[in-house]
């Protein structure tokens, strides 16, 4: 969990900007670590009771958005995570930019492989969502000790690179390591003369 007693400098590498809503009275927190040569912006969003932090990238000559969000297990709002997305798509679409979306879905009910749930309006209105706004998801094994799909990472075009999941250190919830496409390094070349 994820709240004000614990101060960024515990788990923020040094090197890094952080970006960081704290838990409410039912939620685990969540935190984005940016590397300082990366120029990043905390975009507001007018979900006040959400558990989520969107931050804008500037790489190189493009922008991504990244979205982190956590689902308290007990939510039985079927909207929650559809209106998140919908919201952050949107925002995407407007400045014409790519988006990931990770979070901690906490619906272990979902069968991701045939996108099935068994029962429920909460899963099914997640299903429908990412399928409505052209998401595409990118875990296809567990990340849960128990050995659900718990987390989910969702993108808007094609810009995740690879995917690594990581037993878990200090939590029952796995590592989940992204790699993209993108550069963050402006690899043009200065013409000079000699």
């Amino acid at each position: 969990m994820l709240d004000c007693s614990i101060a960024s400098g515990e788990f923020t590498p040094s090197g890094f900007q952080i970006f960081r809503k704290d838990q409410n009275c039912h939620g685990g927190g969540v935190a984005i670590a940016v590397n300082k040569n990366i120029e990043a912006t905390e975009i507001p969003m007018q979900l006040p009771e959400t558990e989520a932090l969107l931050v804008e990238l500037k790489i190189v000559n493009s922008k991504l958005l990244i979205l982190v969000f956590y689902r308290p297990p007990s939510s039985n709002d079927p909207h929650l995570i559809p209106d998140l997305l919908e919201l952050v798509t949107g925002i995407a679409n407007s400045r014409k930019t790519r988006l990931i979306v990770c979070g901690d879905l906490n619906m272990p009910s979902i069968n991701w492989a045939e996108y099935t749930v068994p029962t429920g309006d909460v899963p099914q209105a997640l299903l429908d969502s990412v399928a409505d706004l052209n998401l595409t998801k990118h875990i296809h094994e567990a990340t849960y000790v128990k050995g659900n799909i718990l987390d989910g990472v969702f993108s808007n075009v094609h810009c995740i690179k690879s995917i690594i999941v990581h037993k878990p250190l200090l939590s029952d919830h796995y590592i989940i390591d992204i790699e993209t496409h993108l550069n963050v390094k402006d690899d043009e070349r200065t013409e000079r003369k000699i």
